[in-house]
């Protein structure tokens, strides 16, 4: 019931294969539903989706939400009540693709309608009523996953939509280098023009590598973008700046293997830095920036007479597999000790 649910909430929106990573950490508490409560609650979505026509049903949904969070319905668009609700559920939820502002709504009640039948099922006094909690918990969660696998997030400071990006905060962005982003499953386009797309986040074993084992377009493509920089560079100072510098836009729900494979590729072009695209959890744009390449020292100063100490930069890397999200965290992790450099794994 609760999946059929989800696929009528979804089709008006977007579907990518990755999920959207939670960014409701800080938000107000749900609602403590009682046993009858979660069940009223499960009757009411089940009516929606009964209801004859996708409008309806929409409307059914918008309107269970917004009782369940007791909110008192409105006759607004099922759009801004969707939006309504949410904002007054988690005021820091990050702002979504027009159209989807039902999906978010209904994720954040399904995450937190799992959070409270696996907290009742633990105390329920029957085996019945402990079976079905269980049961529920497992499908509003499972639910509640697929529904935030559409979701496009629309991140100020960006000008492509995306799905949500690592919320771990970083340094105010900037918008040096060439631009690699990652969407739509595992395309990768940098400077626009899409390179190569990923099946299953894995690169087409029969795309060609270059001889120390990058991507040969995601190599090449940076390599058009450092020699055009440093030829108009000799005539421009703006130019000659972003030399050697790639931002990266990856979802947090992306394994790391596309990191590994732009940088991969960026250091045989002749890349020094990196700018990985973050963000805060209300969808503020911030990024992580790294060295690349050839491990370095970096001199600290000393005061008075005392010698500056001399540090190699903290090496850090993620392997292929592991989500952005946790990849992210890792590098804000060694970039808290002092200057970082990422080495792919």
């Amino acid at each position: 019931m609760l999946l059929a649910l989800a696929l009528v909430v979804g089709a008006a929106a977007h579907p990518a294969p990755a999920r959207a990573e939670a960014t409701a950490k800080k938000a107000a508490k749900a609602p403590a539903w009682d046993r009858d409560e979660l069940k009223q609650i499960f009757v009411r979505i089940q009516a929606a989706a009964s209801a004859p026509t996708v409008e309806a049903k929409d409307r059914g949904l918008v309107d269970a939400a917004a009782a369940a969070y007791r909110k008192t319905p409105s006759p607004a668009s099922v759009e801004d009540m969707a939006k309504d609700v949410l904002r007054a559920r988690d005021p820091e939820h990050p702002a979504v693709q027009k159209g989807q502002w039902l999906t978010a709504l209904t994720r954040r009640l399904y995450l937190d309608l799992s959070e409270r039948c696996d907290l009742v099922s633990r105390f329920s006094n029957t085996r019945d009523d402990r079976r079905y909690f269980e049961s529920m918990a497992q499908q509003t969660k499972a639910v509640a996953q697929q529904l935030g696998e559409g979701l496009v997030l629309v991140v100020e400071g960006l000008d492509v939509e995306t799905e949500a990006l690592p919320a771990v905060g970083g340094s105010a962005p900037t918008e040096q280098g060439v631009v690699a982003w990652v969407h739509n499953g595992g395309v990768v386009t940098i400077q626009k023009l899409d390179r190569v797309r990923f099946v299953d986040h894995r690169p087409p074993p029969e795309h060609a590598r270059t001889t120390t084992g990058a991507l040969r377009e995601v190599y090449g493509a940076q390599k058009q973008f450092n020699t055009f920089a440093q030829t108009m560079g000799k005539y421009d100072s703006a130019t000659r700046g972003q030399f050697g510098h790639v931002q990266v836009i990856l979802p947090a729900a992306y394994p790391a293997i596309y990191l590994n494979e732009i940088v991969r590729g960026g250091v045989e072009a002749g890349m020094h830095t990196l700018h990985l695209k973050t963000m805060t959890p209300r969808g503020e744009l911030r990024e992580l920036v790294l060295g690349i390449g050839d491990a370095k020292v970096v001199k600290k100063k000393g005061r008075g007479k005392k010698k500056a100490a001399v540090k190699p930069e903290v090496l850090v890397g993620c392997e292929d597999a592991v989500p952005m999200g946790d990849c992210a965290r890792k590098l804000q992790h060694a970039l808290e000790a002092g200057a970082a450099r990422y080495a792919p794994k």
